[in-house]
């Protein structure tokens, strides 16, 4: 992101994410749309078998985020609004039948249950 330069006597360099942070249901919308991407990318027959490990990790790792901002909302007691819920709900089925396959291997079964389950129990919308 760019920086923003406050002057006084001098020059403090500040983010322009700490000036205007994402929320969390925000980070959340984001994260499920690159999660999307990385198992297209991941399920590409042309894709070398070492990249499709890295990104098997970056998958695993999108999980991990997915789940850390689900409990972060739901400590807060936020609600997601009703569109954004029901627009992940449909990523969520949409990723569900397209690569069920791979979110019943573990360890990424444990995380998409648990992850789905936030949505199925509507516990955020």
């Amino acid at each position: 992101m760019g920086m923003v330069h406050l002057s006084s006597h001098g020059k403090e360099s500040i983010s322009f994410d700490s000036l205007f942070p994402e929320s969390p249901q925000k980070q959340l919308h984001d994260s499920f749309v690159q999660l999307w991407s990385d198992l297209m990318f991941l399920h590409d027959e042309e894709v070398s078998e070492a990249q499709k490990r890295d990104c098997s990790d970056l998958v695993m790792g999108q999980l991990v985020r997915i789940d850390h901002l689900l409990s972060c909302i739901k400590a807060t007691g936020t609600d997601l609004y009703h569109d954004d819920s029901a627009y992940i709900q449909s990523i969520i089925e949409s990723l569900s039948q397209a690569f069920g396959d791979f979110f019943s291997q573990k360890p990424a079964d444990t995380l998409w249950r648990r992850i789905t389950g936030a949505f199925t129990n509507s516990e955020l919308s």
